[in-house]
């Protein structure tokens, strides 16, 4: 990576298992310029890592994904609840909520490679945006995206008497 425009390079591979897979797309958090994600391209149990720490360590993050490659990895940033995740792979797309398993989410997908996964943001009317596909041999497919989870409620009470007596009868 770089920090300085390019005058400068730093290896940032650290603990990647590049021997053994090859990086197929790398995506920056919107939040976060430290945390990335790799999708990997091979047919083993290296599917996607994280890196909150700009590289220095790598998590496999790849629980509930088949041993396919992954080619696409999108994060959707119109959920400022958890950090929502889209993977394109040879098998169509799976889904990653926070610290979940990733979840098929084909929506009428049909069994394809997808090769690209972009994410059309609707400014004038952000619950209109759209998950894209770019597949292989397929065409280009469109979902839209479901609505982030709500927060919970916020309390928004007074009392006048915050020390009642109690009269025991």
């Amino acid at each position: 990576k770089t920090t300085d425009g390019g005058a400068n390079w730093t290896d940032v591979t650290g603990t990647l298992p590049r021997s053994s897979s090859l990086v197929s797309c790398l995506t920056i958090s919107h939040v976060s310029p430290d945390t990335v994600w790799a999708a990997m391209g091979e047919c083993d149990a290296h599917c996607v890592y994280q890196t909150t720490d700009g590289g220095t360590t790598w998590t496999n993050i790849s629980t509930g994904l088949p041993n396919i490659p992954v080619m696409s990895v999108v994060q959707n940033r119109l959920n400022f609840n958890t950090i929502e995740l889209y993977a394109g792979t040879d098998v169509g797309i799976y889904q990653k909520h926070g610290s979940g398993d990733w979840i098929l989410y084909n929506n009428g997908l049909p069994n394809v490679v997808v090769t690209e996964l972009e994410i059309f943001y609707n400014s004038s009317s952000p619950e209109n945006s759209k998950l894209i596909a770019g597949t292989w041999g397929r065409g280009v497919w469109e979902s839209s995206l479901p609505p982030p989870p709500q927060p919970p409620p916020v309390a928004d009470f007074s009392a006048d008497d915050t020390n009642p007596v109690i009269n025991s009868i």
